[in-house]
């Protein structure tokens, strides 16, 4: 059970990554996601690289590199 005072992680935002990277995806939200948790929390971004490579973005996984 989650308390009142839980707060966002590398593991939350990285299930939160996984979701929006996986089979279409929608990898407009998940780079909004990732630039928010660049902001103030640690970026999972080996999360946001395999989401674009689903995709076959291979240019956009690079940039992030």
């Amino acid at each position: 059970m989650l308390s009142g005072n839980s707060v966002p992680n590398q593991v939350t935002d990285g299930c939160f990554l996984d979701i929006l990277t996986k089979g279409d995806g929608d990898m407009k939200r998940a780079v909004e996601l990732h630039d928010a948790i660049l902001k103030g929390l640690l970026a999972n971004t080996a999360m946001l690289i395999r989401g674009f490579c689903r995709q076959g973005r291979t240019n956009e996984a690079s940039k992030l590199l």
